[in-house]
């Protein structure tokens, strides 16, 4: 149809690209799509397929909360900290006692393998808070035969947690952040771009 009516089509969904340009606003129907299955020939399916989902259920947060709501810390030196896909398991470890701490990973594991979730063990990372003077060795966390690399900092909802606690790296990452998207509105601003260009770019 789009194929067929292009000519007389043109100059409409060109009006359509520049209004949504200028007002910095995408119409709902050009960020929606709908899949129609055509039945073939053959009973069996042998291509590839992959169905969408919309993003209401695709990205909610609160959904994901919802199908995960079930998955809890067994112990109560432990807590399971989830927030859509990003999961924290923190373990109080005392008297040099991993034991809770461990079984709590190999745990979730298992509820993640038993509800068709998988772990992206090369972006699973572990972070060790010891301020004990005479600090012990940590030995390796493994998920599914894979080591747990051990890290001095990471990255929770955007904002760094060191193993010192200290907030030096959240600062400095917001005011190279800032300074970056300041850069560049001063480059656009001096291009004489619309205002509602401006203001989508700083959102």
């Amino acid at each position: 149809m789009l194929r067929e009516c292009a000519e007389q089509l043109a100059d409409v969904f060109t009006d359509i690209f520049n209004i949504s340009l200028t007002s910095a606003v995408v119409p709902t129907c050009l960020k929606t799509t709908t899949i129609f299955l055509v039945a073939k020939k053959s009973t069996t399916l042998t291509g590839p397929l992959a169905l969408l989902q919309h993003n209401h259920i695709n990205n909610s947060p609160l959904l994901f909360t919802l199908l995960t709501h079930d998955c809890a810390a067994m112990h109560s030196s432990n807590h399971i900290i989830k927030f859509a896909d990003d999961t924290i398991v923190v373990g109080l470890i005392s008297k040099n006692n991993e034991s809770a701490y461990r079984e709590e990973v190999q745990r979730l594991t298992a509820w993640c393998k038993a509800n068709s979730l998988s772990l992206n063990v090369g972006k699973t990372k572990e972070m060790v808070v010891d301020f004990r003077r005479a600090q012990s060795d940590h030995s390796l966390l493994f998920i599914d035969g894979s080591p747990v690399e051990i890290v001095k900092s990471t990255k929770f909802l955007g904002v760094h947690l060191a193993e010192n606690f200290t907030w030096s790296l959240s600062t400095t990452s917001i005011t190279r952040n800032a300074q970056q998207h300041l850069y560049f509105l001063q480059r656009l601003r001096k291009a004489h771009l619309p205002p509602p260009i401006l203001t989508m770019f700083y959102r």
